[in-house]
Order: structure tokens, then C-alpha cells, then sequence
């Protein structure tokens, strides 16, 4: 049995990719029925995949052991992801926003980095990344980067911060920036684990948290 962390799907064929924690990249040809492991495989623990949102044949794999690459629908990875001349790794998730013509790669790593930074973001196709810049100094755990669409496109980064407890942060412009959403936990152990928007309302969005109690925004 494989502890299946995350999945993905591709929009025009039957291809689907599993992550799985210590197993790599598993991926299927045929809706899930089959399946075969890709070279990134095992030793590598996987904890979040995303697609380009222009072409399903790229993708993203966040892993511990940083971050990887696939430019034909995950048959074949490498890992790139660099900052400052070094991988970028513990790389907990990762998220691709759309900027006019091109797109922005995001990702937020479990432990902060050297340079003491949980979020990056990058503008050359997640060769490179530079800090995002956050309102405060913060020793945070990223949970998880949501993209939403609608007339204001944005990016949700849920964390942790070692020493206050439970954050959610959202940026407009790709990643760049970000700035501090309150949200009414129960207590800090209720961290977030995921927000979702709703398909046909763009300014609902739901925030589940460790009880499963959603916290509703209706203004984005």
C-alpha cells in the first residue's frame, strides 16, 4: 500500500498523476485503472502537484526534497527550483497563477529557508525564485498555496507560525506580496488545511480547518 499524498489530472486526456510520500510520482495512462512509476521515484516524498493553467503538459511536484519539474504530463521530472544559487528544498506546496501573458510559480516550504523565508515565487517558469515579501517577521510552516479566479485573481497561502499559532495570507499579484487575512479560529490548533472556492459564486470561498468546521468569506 502507497500513503497516496496528492493527485492530479490532466484537462484533455486520460493521464493522472499520483504523489505519494517516499514512493515519488506514480502516473496513469487509462483514468487510474493502471499504473506505472515515473523516474522520480522512490526516496522521494511528494506533497503537492499543479498543472501551467495554459497547458496540463507541465507540471509541478512539491517534495521534500524540492522542487520538480515535468514538461511532457509527467512521464519525466528533474528538479529545478533554485535561490540564491541553491535548491530550494522541504517544499511543502506549490501553485501557478496566471499575469496577463505569462504565469507565476509559488511555493511555500515546512521549514523556513536559510535565508529565513517560507514563500517565494518565481517569474522565469520556476527556474529562480525570490522571497515574497510578508507584513511582519514570521517562523512559518506553509500548508498550502489556492489560486482563485474570478474579476480579481488571487493567491491564498495558509500557515503556521511556530510561535503565535495559525495564519492565512492572500496576494494579488502573483506571489510578490502578501498581506494578512483575520480569520476567527476556535484555537490555534485548528490550523487550516484547505480553501476552496465556490465554481459558480467567485466570492465564496470555504476554509476547512483540523475539526472539518468550514469558515465561509463571501468577500473574497
Amino acid at each position: 500500500d502507497l500513503p497516496i499524498t496528492c493527485m492530479s489530472f490532466h484537462d484533455k486526456e486520460e493521464s493522472v498523476l499520483m504523489g505519494t510520500d517516499g514512493a515519488g510520482i506514480f502516473i496513469s495512462g487509462d483514468s487510474g485503472i493502471t499504473w506505472s512509476q515515473t523516474d522520480l521515484g522512490n526516496g522521494v516524498q511528494v506533497r503537492d502537484l499543479c498543472r501551467n493553467p495554459d497547458s496540463s503538459d507541465l507540471v509541478f511536484a512539491a517534495c521534500e526534497q524540492g522542487l520538480a519539474f515535468s514538461d511532457n504530463a509527467g512521464r519525466n521530472w528533474r528538479f529545478i527550483g533554485l535561490y540564491e544559487r541553491e535548491h530550494i528544498r522541504n517544499v511543502q506546496t506549490v501553485a501557478c497563477l496566471e499575469r496577463g501573458n505569462n504565469y507565476i510559480v509559488s511555493i511555500g516550504t515546512s521549514t523556513p529557508h536559510s535565508g529565513g523565508s517560507s514563500l517565494f515565487y518565481s517569474k522565469d517558469d520556476g527556474l529562480t525564485f525570490r522571497d515574497s515579501l510578508l507584513p511582519g517577521d514570521y517562523d512559518l510552516n506553509i500548508e498550502f498555496l489556492k489560486t482563485t479566479v474570478g474579476s480579481r485573481p488571487a493567491l491564498f497561502a495558509g500557515a503556521v507560525d511556530f510561535s503565535s499559532g495559525p495564519l492565512l495570507f492572500t496576494s494579488y499579484d502573483g506571489g510578490g506580496e502578501f498581506e494578512e487575512i483575520f480569520v476567527d479560529y476556535v484555537s490555534a490548533s485548528n490550523f487550516s488545511l484547505d480553501l476552496v472556492q465556490n465554481p459558480f459564486e467567485d466570492d465564496f470561498l470555504w476554509l476547512a480547518n483540523l475539526l472539518r468546521l468550514p469558515f465561509l468569506s463571501t468577500d473574497s
